[in-house]
């Protein structure tokens, strides 16, 4: 190829060998006006472009959805992640290494967290301390992954067994920096430390994630 043919090629002007060398500045300027139009307005294809956008490079929240052309990019390509079993950790007095009763987490299609938390008791007796079932305030678990805590403080419920293995419903509340805390038992049904290797406590829930908005 000779020299020029590439720039001939693209579109760009070039100088031929038969101009008069005094009228040669014309095309340099020409050259250059060709270079400003494509820092200046983008003339490339995307697909001649090597390499990619580095992590760094993407501010947080720069993809938005009125970003997001119709049908161009799958909303579910960009939030769904893979389900994760390590996506946090449990407080002192609980463990969620139980056998066979898996915990995960992981982002749905627009932007929703499906957490399942399974989580036994290694510590002393919460007492339902009256009629209502009301508890201290008792933290079980952190979701320490920031993608996967949720957008806004939110209230869940959640089964857990008493002493004689008997099925209950309690209340919990999961905040913006993930805590997962009970709040309330069943009237006078205590949570007591687990003498075998099954759950004490299990808790599924769907809630709005941080992110994309």
């Amino acid at each position: 190829m000779a020299t020029g043919d590439a720039a001939a090629a693209a579109g760009l002007p070039v100088v031929p060998s038969t101009k008069d060398y005094r009228l040669g500045y014309d095309d340099i300027n020409a050259v250059a006006d060709a270079l400003a139009n494509h820092q200046t307005n983008g003339t490339h294809d995307f697909a001649k472009i090597k390499g990619q956008a580095q992590t760094a490079q993407i501010a947080n929240l720069a993809v938005t959805r009125p970003k997001i052309a119709n049908g161009a990019v799958d909303e579910s390509k960009i939030y769904r992640t893979p389900a994760t079993t390590g996506f946090g950790s449990s407080a002192t007095g609980w463990t969620t290494n139980i056998v066979d009763w898996n915990s995960y987490c992981r982002r749905n299609a627009v932007g929703d967290i499906a957490l399942r938390l399974v989580s036994k008791r290694t510590g002393g007796t919460i007492t339902a301390s009256d009629a209502s079932g009301g508890v201290t305030d008792t933290l079980v678990f952190t979701i320490t992954n920031e993608d996967l805590q949720p957008l806004y403080q939110w209230p869940v419920s959640f089964k857990y067994y008493s002493a004689g293995r008997g099925t209950y419903e309690g209340l919990a509340t999961i905040n913006t920096g993930g805590t997962v805390t009970i709040n309330s038992l069943a009237p006078s049904v205590d949570i007591v430390k687990a003498t075998d290797d099954l759950p004490t406590l299990i808790l599924a829930a769907v809630y709005p994630g941080k992110g994309l908005s």
